[in-house]
């Protein structure tokens, strides 16, 4: 295989997009704690970048080539949709609590993939995948001390980290096998689902405005030129690679995260944290090698 002909396979291999999307993500604290220190708290970060993406979508969606549909299955809105919830959820939760953490109960999706497959797409209980579910809960028990104090900030984040990483699993389960689609219309419901439950979450959390209109610009832009790709990526994604295995891929962000959290932000990184994220690598690694025999 010519140079030329490798780097085209590669262009076509979702394994390649979904790993640059990984470390994208593992950077998505950026944005949320830059448009925190300009004047927007809470949902609004998260809510902002969203809207920017949104507004892009609609614009693609509004030109339409001949011959081109826009139709959507249901369970492919649905799965676009809780893809979108999952991403407001965890951008909330990112401000709510510790970056480490949100991180790594988010990435019990791997468990949670792992258990739909088994329990709705016929995949076999292997010894070896029962493991990577006892370490996933392993991991959780390490992080949480075994219970969320949800009147505390902190356990609101912890709670919205763990359904956002429910809701991923869900969705990309329902995309994968799903008809294929155009990119633009599934990234769209995405990012309305990520909308809609944005301004649902912000009568629970507390969200003060201070943000200027240059702010407001930046933000949107952010959201367009940071959010779509990344989440347009792992779309695309879902639809070729089985959830356990994408769930896996993008634990890769926890690398990513972690590091430039624990350089760039004054946050503890204790020995709950580093036990927790032995365990739920441990069991992503584990399914990794499930996925491969």
């Amino acid at each position: 295989m010519s140079g030329a002909d490798g780097w085209a396979a590669a262009g076509r291999n979702p394994i390649y997009w979904v790993l640059f999307a990984t470390i994208l993500w593992g950077l998505y604290w950026m944005p949320l704690v830059f448009l925190e220190g300009r004047g927007f708290a809470g949902v609004w970060p998260g809510l902002l970048l969203n809207l920017g993406a949104l507004a892009v979508c609609a614009a693609a969606l509004a030109w339409r080539p001949p011959g081109w549909s826009s139709f959507l299955s249901g369970r492919t809105l649905l799965g676009c949709g809780l893809c979108g919830v999952a991403v407001t959820l965890y951008a909330s939760s990112i401000l709510a609590t510790e970056v480490a953490r949100a991180l790594l109960l988010f990435y019990l999706c791997p468990a949670w993939s792992t258990l739909i497959e088994m329990l709705f797409l016929g995949r076999r209980a292997s010894g070896r995948r029962c493991l990577a579910l006892v370490l996933s809960a392993l991991g959780l028990v390490a992080l949480t001390g075994g219970e969320l104090h949800l009147e505390e900030a902190g356990g609101l984040g912890d709670l919205m980290a763990l359904l956002s990483g429910f809701a991923w699993a869900v969705g990309t389960s329902l995309l994968f096998g799903s008809p294929r689609f155009d990119i633009r219309a599934g990234s769209f419901h995405a990012f309305l689902g990520a909308c809609l439950t944005g301004f649902l979450l912000l009568p629970l959390l507390p969200s003060p405005l201070q943000a200027q209109a240059l702010d407001w610009a930046l933000g949107l832009g952010l959201g367009a030129l940071y959010m779509l790709p990344v989440v347009a990526i792992c779309l695309w994604g879902a639809l070729r690679l089985p959830p356990g295995q994408l769930g896996f891929l993008l634990t890769g962000e926890i690398v990513s995260g972690l590091l430039s959290a624990t350089l760039l932000l004054d946050q503890p990184f204790g020995w709950a944290e580093g036990l927790g994220a032995l365990f739920i690598c441990s069991a992503a690694a584990s399914e990794a090698f499930a996925g491969k025999r």
